[in-house]
């Protein structure tokens, strides 16, 4: 079957759909973790420039999600459940970005096993988006701190949600 094949029965574009949605939320736990590192860079140095916040937004960009976790728990101290929550979902996210499509892919080529792979990526978001539940939570109290107000990160949020459920 050709790869132009493949991309027209509906079973592999939910497959994919699902993939994407997963890969959002990924996303936006790594864009979280980078607001909440770089508002603490802002919170321990107030009169911080934006040249040496921007400086520090490329440092942190070129980091891995791991090592940006890594540096978030010596940042915070984070509850337990937090630390277990993120944790769980960096290896999720890391299955997901890895090794989901050498080790799934073969299931494409039945309707059966597009639905377990469905099913499988359903649970994958489910987890990456309770860790958004913990950073999220971070991320608006810090930007409270700083001064910017909640409806601000609401609406953001609210965008990038709207975008992933259309």
């Amino acid at each position: 079957m050709s790869a132009n094949a493949l991309t027209k029965t509906p079973a592999i574009r939910e497959v994919y759909t699902w993939f994407g949605a997963a890969a959002l939320d990924a996303s936006c736990l790594e864009l979280d973790v980078l607001i909440i590192l770089l508002l603490a860079a802002h919170l321990e140095n107030p009169d911080v420039s934006e040249e040496a916040l921007a400086a520090r937004d490329t440092t942190l960009d070129g980091k891995s999600m791991g090592q940006l976790l890594a540096e978030l728990r010596r940042t915070f101290g984070l509850p337990d459940e937090t630390a277990t929550v993120l944790a769980e979902a960096l290896a999720k996210r890391n299955f997901l970005i890895h090794h989901f499509w050498r080790e799934r892919g073969p299931l494409l080529g039945s309707p059966e096993g597009c639905d377990a792979m469905c099913k499988e990526l359903s649970t994958l978001s489910d987890t990456l988006r309770r860790a958004l539940g913990h950073t999220s939570g971070i991320a608006q109290a810090l930007g409270e701190r700083v001064g910017i107000p909640p409806s601000v990160a609401a609406a953001d949020v609210a965008r990038l949600w709207k975008h992933q459920n259309e």
